[in-house]
């Protein structure tokens, strides 16, 4: 299956592969393909820094395109037609640092993931997803994960479980109840819970976790409701401890409080 491209697509595709020989940094974005297929003649070989192939029209992934490439580091299939988790080589999948699937039509978070075992920064936004899977907890080395604007109802302990996980978006969804258990261990630094169908935030976050950033707004709370919670003074020294540091370093940080403020 292929699309006839016109002679100065053919030359960009060309461009684009050539530099991506180069730099191995290779770039199909916007152009309109519905399957790898249709580059067949531009074998990536090798070992390379970034994939992308974002805003395109690609349901699934041939995996015979990816045979000769032995290790990614960076893909990006943001804005595309997948109603389930690319079928990615297993050979790469533990090479992957940072995987962009935002925007697509994706229902379900596969076993599959638990073999991405270096993927660092991990993008879900804009799905069909609507639970997490335990098999979440494998990720070892997960530092960011971006869940916004999915069909998730209940917010899981295994996001709490993640070891290094410190930067959680999972706002525009509908989760309602956030537990109270095992905050102590997580290492969430940044929470945004905004957009959801909260109506009250456990005291253990506000004790025993790390949580400098929390935004909540969009929710069933009001800044005196969160002001109310015990320990809610423990959440206002790390986050003055984080403010004096983002002062003297000079971070564009957001310290509105909570978003109610």
């Amino acid at each position: 299956m292929g699309i006839c491209f016109s002679e100065n697509d053919e030359k960009e595709i060309q461009n684009r592969y050539d530099n991506g020989k180069i730099t191995k940094v290779y770039k199909l974005d916007n152009l309109n393909l519905k399957t790898l297929n249709q580059l067949n003649k531009y074998q990536i070989i090798g070992k390379i820094n970034v994939f992308s192939a974002k805003n395109n029209s690609l349901k699934e992934l041939n995996q015979q395109f990816f045979d000769k490439i032995i290790e990614i580091k960076k893909i990006n299939l943001s804005f595309n037609d997948f109603k389930e988790f690319p079928n990615l080589p297993l050979n790469l999948t533990s090479s992957i640092k940072i995987l962009d699937l935002s925007n697509n039509k994706i229902e379900e978070i596969p076993i599959l993931l638990s073999k991405f075992i270096k993927i660092k920064e991990l993008n879900l936004s804009s799905n069909n997803i609507n639970s997490i899977p335990k098999e979440l907890t494998n990720l070892k080395e997960l530092e960011t994960l971006n869940l916004s604007y999915n069909n998730i109802d209940s917010f899981s302990i295994y996001l709490i479980s993640l070891e290094k996980l410190s930067f959680l978006n999972i706002s525009n969804n509908k989760i309602s109840f956030i537990p109270e258990q095992n905050w102590n261990k997580s290492k969430i630094i940044q929470l945004d819970l905004s957009y959801n169908k909260i109506s009250t935030i456990p005291d253990k976050i506000f004790e025993e976790s790390k949580i400098t950033i929390l935004k909540l707004t969009g929710n069933n709370l009001t800044i005196s409701d969160i002001k109310d919670s015990n320990n809610f003074d423990k959440y206002l020294e790390r986050r003055k401890m984080l403010k004096d540091q983002g002062f003297k370093y000079d971070l564009n940080m957001s310290f509105s409080l909570c978003g109610l403020d």
